[in-house]
């Protein structure tokens, strides 16, 4: 065997051990953050120009024997026959069960995700951009909320504009916003009509017409950055609003109440009233 080969597998293994060493250390302060973190009700510390934060993303499964129980009882089992989560949420989508029918059967468990990335002042507060991807990519970002709507059970709807005209409503997949994000510590709402509220968001998740759709980290508080005057009020109001229904949603209107699953480009909009 030529020195060649035998400098390669000798550097090939000091490099696994450094890896080794440098896994363990990694490892060690992972658990010294997270400790920190849990201690102060936090999940993201920035030192100078570093970044550190974890991201919960939790995993959700079924006990199987409870939700074929439940299923079969209402001659839907036919529908899954077996356990997936998309042919789970599929019914609840389409209105065939109601996730607290089923919340027996479900089995939720808490995945953390840490991660480490070098920032700008600017990149701290804005929603950043991947050029490679030519996507946008979570991180904070401000929006004056147009719409806060109650949906099913304790679930809440929020949607709003940022300061570059793009509407975005924050979900959470899954589980959905409860009402209790709403507010702050105290138990006040924040997020009223025409607060402007700080969010943190992981990625974009449009699924047109709901084409807003941006997944908010759900470890991450909103924050109430302040309210519009009732003259800014109506001068956002005036740049939002669209001239006719057509507009809002750019597809086309089937019994003048719905648009087709995978058509238009928005969901929601404004229009200013005749009268």
């Amino acid at each position: 065997m030529n020195k060649e080969i035998e400098t390669i597998a000798k550097e090939y293994f000091e490099l696994k051990e450094k890896i080794r060493v440098l896994e363990k250390r990694r490892l060690e302060l992972k658990e010294v953050l997270f400790a920190e973190f849990d201690s102060n009700d936090i999940d993201e510390v920035y030192a100078e120009d570093v970044h550190v934060y974890r991201v919960n993303r939790p995993r959700i499964s079924w006990n199987e024997t409870i939700l074929k129980s439940i299923l079969a009882s209402k001659g839907l089992w036919e529908a899954v026959l077996r356990v997936e989560n998309k042919k789970v949420q599929d019914l609840i989508e389409n209105g065939l069960i109601l996730e607290s029918e089923i919340e027996e059967a479900m089995i939720t468990r808490d995945v953390w995700y840490t991660y480490a990335e070098q920032v700008s002042l600017v990149e701290q507060t804005s929603t950043s951009y991947n050029a490679s991807t030519g996507t946008a990519v979570g991180g904070f970002k401000r929006l004056i909320i147009t719409d806060l709507s109650r949906m099913k059970e304790d679930r809440i709807c929020i949607f709003g504009i940022d300061r570059e005209g793009n509407a975005i409503r924050p979900v959470i997949p899954y589980n959905g916003v409860k009402e209790d994000y709403i507010l702050d510590k105290t138990d006040k709402p924040i997020i009223t009509p025409f607060s402007e509220i700080e969010f943190k968001f992981i990625r974009p998740l449009p699924k047109p017409p709901h084409a807003e759709d941006w997944e908010l980290d759900p470890n991450h508080r909103p924050r109430l950055v302040g309210r519009l005057s009732e003259e800014e009020q109506r001068g956002f109001m005036e740049g939002i609003s669209e001239r006719s229904v057509r507009e809002i949603f750019c597809a086309v209107i089937h019994g003048g109440r719905d648009t087709n699953p995978g058509e238009g480009n928005r969901s929601l909009g404004a229009i200013k009233a005749v009268k």
